[in-house]
């Protein structure tokens, strides 16, 4: 049984913990389980990759994660006796307020719109394990859940993210479609059925979105070998196609042989880039949500920060807790470009929604 716990980094954290998540990583690029972790992924896209790992790996069989209350807002009810699953929940902690500049009569001095400090502010990053649900399997009969992915037009969520589409009864196109890097677009065999069509895009878009989209982002660049690309293809492909209900046994494991060459800690890596892509691809095709980590540690920094003196000064580019962490660096700049794209009254309306969100929500909160 993990403990409950408070960890100053993922170094820190409880050897159970990551001792759990090193013997998943060795686990999940296995053949027999390679299947079953993409169902769990896709299900979990907008959670932390380490969750991601920690939740596969205690509902082997796939699990969609919530907290208690988020449940109960669901109207479901938790079956006695069920064991919860435990994540790690990111949180930013204030450890020092910091002195601001004051005026002879006690004001704080504003520049820009913003407080001058005498002495900055010290904030860390931290993690608590906190406990979950799978909101399928661990609840009493309940109705209709809601999918993000349900009744999503497949053809034309992904036709919206590429230059044009066309079939063709060319020889020269492999199996049933290919991408046409040079112009943007996809080729795909004449005479599909309306399922084979829905596969092929899906497929498509996972090889055109890891190409176009990710080998060029900083956070991705230079972090893979060929063949670490190659196995990242083929996973968000899998991934994709269980998003949308559309992953069965007779997908072609021959990519993933490629995955036995690659060492210990470059599928770590893998695992964090399947995270953000899928993220980003899934958000692309169904509508952008915040992210789990996304709304904790803003959900942390609002209620260490009550009165908006710091907040968004830790979404610029020099936050004290910088290049500490890849992975939370990434989503924290990525989390200051959606506060920074939306105008005053829907950061007013995220800050409100944020301030009453459970520590493990569902649905997540949808921000363009």
């Amino acid at each position: 049984m993990i403990k409950n716990g408070i960890y100053k980094s993922t170094d820190a954290m409880e050897e159970e913990i990551k001792e759990m998540i090193e013997e998943s990583v060795l686990l999940i690029f296995k053949r027999e389980n390679i299947i079953p972790f993409l169902r769990s992924v896709s299900q979990n896209y907008l959670q932390d990759y380490r969750n991601q790992i920690l939740i596969w790996r205690q509902r082997s069989k796939g699990a969609i994660a919530a907290g208690r209350s988020a449940i109960e807002k669901l109207g479901l009810r938790i079956r006695e006796g069920v064991r919860p699953i435990t994540i790690l929940y990111p949180m930013v902690v204030c450890v020092d307020e910091g002195r601001l500049v004051t005026e002879g009569d006690g004001c704080p001095v504003m520049r820009d719109e913003s407080f001058v400090y005498e002495r900055e502010p010290e904030f860390v990053l931290c993690y608590q394990t906190v406990s979950a649900y799978d909101i399928l399997d661990d609840v009493e009969e309940h109705g209709e859940i809601p999918l993000l992915s349900k009744d999503i037009d497949i053809y034309n969520a992904v036709r919206g993210n590429i230059a044009f589409v066309v079939e063709s009864i060319q020889e020269e196109i492999r199996g049933k479609g290919a991408v046409d890097y040079v112009n943007g677009r996809f080729i795909l065999r004449e005479g599909l059925t309306d399922r084979e069509r829905d596969r092929i895009m899906l497929e498509l878009y996972a090889d055109y979105f890891v190409q176009i989209c990710l080998r060029d982002e900083d956070f991705f660049k230079g972090r893979l070998s060929d063949k670490g690309w190659a196995v990242l293809a083929f996973l968000l492909k899998g991934a994709l196609l269980a998003g949308f209900g559309e992953l069965t046994e007779e997908f072609s494991l021959i990519p993933f042989s490629e995955a036995e060459e690659i060492g210990a800690d470059e599928r770590m890596i893998l695992l964090e880039c399947l995270n953000l892509g899928l993220q980003e691809a899934m958000g692309r095709l169904v509508g952008g949500y915040l992210s789990f980590d996304e709304t904790a540690l803003f959900n942390s920094l609002l209620r260490q920060d009550e009165e908006g003196r710091v907040v968004n000064r830790l979404f610029e580019e020099e936050y004290p807790f910088r290049r500490r962490d890849a992975y939370i660096d990434r989503v924290m700049k990525k989390t200051g470009e959606k506060l920074r794209k939306g105008n005053s009254e829907q950061q007013n309306r995220l800050c409100s929604k944020v301030r009453n969100q459970s520590l493990m929500s569902y649905p997540p909160y949808p921000f363009p």
